[in-house]
């Protein structure tokens, strides 16, 4: 029987500055959050339009509103139902469907 003989190994100490490849995790994580913030600095950026100034074509809101929060708070452009006009843009080329229900609903019946 042959016995197996291996070389002798012999471990050296690091070099100072001697740096390993990141590991598989490291290297994920770091994937993930560059694609994060990726995603979430294209949401940033894609919100610049709205909030630019008005250009022409866009649609104006009907004048007046409510104030529900009190006199010198932000102007809702939307009245009640039935108080005013049920679009809340001035120049809308459409139709807006309104629908007035009255009546009761009778109580349910035990089973």
């Amino acid at each position: 029987m042959v016995t197996a003989r291996s070389s002798p190994v012999t471990v050296r100490p690091l070099e100072p500055g001697h740096r390993h490849a990141p590991s598989r995790r490291q290297f994920l994580t770091a994937g993930a959050g560059l694609g994060a913030a990726g995603f979430l600095g294209g949401q940033v950026i894609g919100a610049g339009p709205a909030l630019a100034a008005r250009r022409a074509g866009e649609p104006r809101h009907i004048p007046g509103g409510i104030q529900p929060f009190g006199p010198g708070t932000e102007v809702f452009h939307v009245f009640p139902p039935g108080a005013g006009e049920p679009s809340t843009i001035t120049d809308f080329n459409g139709f807006a469907g309104v629908a007035h229900i009255t009546g009761t609903v009778p109580a349910p019946t035990p089973a």
